[in-house]
């Protein structure tokens, strides 16, 4: 599971912008990736593993104001959540199940807050992807059912 709360400006709905990366690990020829983003104001997250990858995305835009958004992956399943925190009302949940196998990085591949980097965690120059606005909250959760997602398939037992 990964997350941040995010509060776009008027670069990230602009021609100018290339894609608002929130975290990257892993580049998208390497063998596993995830990757939590707002492209165009789309909120999407993409779990790449050795059997496949999904990319759960919503179609709707985010307006302004902050947003929490998080992906979650349960065995086969990853599912993107997007919490409107101005509102306290408005909450996507989209899920998609495809086989993905094992998702593992070498140790050294870093990961990435706020763009794109190169395998040796420098920032890349080309079509780096920076994300336009304000990013609170960037966590990480390897390992561990999320305890506030019950419903989330494979984490009944979570506690």
């Amino acid at each position: 599971s990964f997350g941040a709360d995010v509060r776009l400006d008027a670069t990230s709905t602009s021609d100018a912008d290339d894609g608002d990366n929130i975290l990257q690990r892993g580049r998208f020829n390497d063998p596993s990736q995830l990757k939590l983003q707002v492209d165009r104001g789309e909120p999407s997250c993409l779990v790449r593993g050795a059997d496949g990858s999904a990319i759960a995305k919503s179609r709707d835009r985010l307006g302004e104001g902050w947003f929490r958004i998080r992906c979650d992956r349960a065995n086969d399943t990853v599912t993107l959540t997007v919490e409107d925190l101005e509102s306290s009302t408005s909450t996507v949940v989209i899920p998609v199940t495809v086989p993905l196998g094992d998702v593992v990085f070498e140790p050294q591949t870093p990961l990435s807050i706020g763009r794109k980097a190169s395998s040796d965690g420098t920032p890349t120059s080309s079509q780096p992807d920076q994300f336009n606005g304000a990013l609170d909250a960037v966590w990480v959760s390897v390992g561990m059912c999320p305890t506030d997602h019950e419903t989330l398939e494979g984490c009944e037992d979570a506690s």
